[in-house]
Formats: C-alpha cells, sequence, structure tokens
C-alpha cells in the first residue's frame, strides 16, 4: 500500500466514527416526535378508558377528569360528547352547553333565505311547510341535514319554489326571485270594435 492510499485509510477510519455519530443523533432526533406522538395516542386511549368505566359508574367527576385528559391528548368527537355528557349530569349546564357546541357547529348545515325589498303586503315565504316569519327574511337559518322546500307566494306574484338538499357544514344562500303576474290585458282592436257596435252612435255622432 503505497502512501497516498494510506492516508486515504486513515482519512476514512478517522472520519467513520463522526459519521456513525451524525447519523445516530439524526436517526434520534427523528424518532423522538413518532415516539412521542405514539405515547399521547396511547395515553389519550388510556384516559379515554377510565372515563368510560367511571362515567358508566356514575363517577361523573371522575370520568371529566380522565375524558377531559383524553381530549388533550387524543381530540376526539366522541370524547369531546362525553366531557359535555359529563357536565350536564353533574349541572354545568353552560359549560355542557359549550361543549356540545363547539362540537356540533361544524357539523350544522346553515341556510340563508334572500327576498327582494319592494315586496306586496301579503308576501309569504315559507320553509318545510312552515310559515317564515319576517324577522327570519335574509338571516342565517340552522337547519338539520336533508332536503328542504322554499315557496314564496303573494297576490299577483307568480309562486317561486325551490328545492336542494343540505349536507353536514354545509352553508347555503337561495335567493328569491320575484315574478310579477300581469294586472289587466289590452284587446287590440276595442275601440274599433266599439266603434261598430255602439247602440247610441247614431244619436252621438261621435261613433
Amino acid at each position: 500500500m503505497d502512501r497516498q492510499q494510506r492516508r486515504g485509510h486513515l482519512d476514512w477510519v478517522w472520519l467513520a466514527p463522526r459519521h456513525l455519530l451524525s447519523l445516530a443523533v439524526v436517526l434520534s432526533l427523528v424518532g423522538v416526535p413518532v415516539a412521542s406522538a405514539q405515547s399521547r395516542d396511547s395515553l389519550g386511549l388510556q384516559r379515554f378508558e377510565e372515563g368510560k368505566r367511571a362515567f358508566d359508574a356514575g363517577d361523573f367527576e371522575t370520568a371529566l377528569n380522565a375524558f377531559s385528559a383524553s381530549l388533550a391528548s387524543l381530540p376526539s368527537p366522541n370524547t369531546r360528547l362525553y366531557v359535555a355528557r359529563c357536565q350536564r349530569a353533574l349541572g354545568r349546564i353552560a359549560s355542557a352547553y359549550t361543549s356540545f357546541a363547539q362540537e356540533l357547529e361544524p357539523r350544522v348545515p346553515h341556510l340563508t333565505i334572500r327576498v327582494p325589498s319592494d315586496l306586496p303586503d301579503d308576501f309569504a315565504l315559507s320553509l318545510n311547510g312552515k310559515a317564515l316569519p319576517r324577522s327570519a327574511w335574509g338571516t342565517t337559518l340552522e337547519q338539520d341535514p336533508g332536503a328542504v322546500e322554499i315557496v314564496a307566494t303573494g297576490h299577483r306574484l307568480k309562486a317561486f319554489r325551490r328545492r336542494l338538499t343540505l349536507e353536514e357544514g354545509a352553508k347555503e344562500q337561495v335567493a328569491v326571485r320575484i315574478e310579477r303576474l300581469p294586472t289587466c290585458y289590452l284587446r287590440v282592436g276595442y275601440a274599433e270594435t266599439l266603434r261598430h257596435d255602439c247602440p247610441v252612435r247614431r244619436a252621438c255622432g261621435k261613433c
């Protein structure tokens, strides 16, 4: 082995431990978040099971603490609902309402029905067959998921109908279109007919 080959060999031997140490550090850092996430998930599931056992036993205070800890480690809609149920059982109605709202609000469909300003006095708006008060016109209404029907009627107006299906979390807007019906008809040639058929045309002399 010549001098250059020996130098390359010695360099490799000297650098290898440093590279291995760096690689070990990188791998350990990559593995920490994965292990930590798995630990949090495991803890969340464990605390949920503890809460469920306490809830079934009627120990709602212990169940609430366990479910809250589970929610912090492993967020879940089911866990949040159990938190609200515990709060309701403990008489904490406001807290239960807030917990239920936080869970259900993103899933509730919202519907806004917009109407024009120039409406007749007898204009009526209905939603699924029930009259909708004027205070609800143009406001956002919370609805159950499923099919809805909007009907608008009024004197000398063509009835407006709109059917749609609301999905969970949907935000829909419906603009009511007003189409007025004619109030009279103009019969072309009416004056000419009257002139020939007028029973007093000879007396008045104007027909």
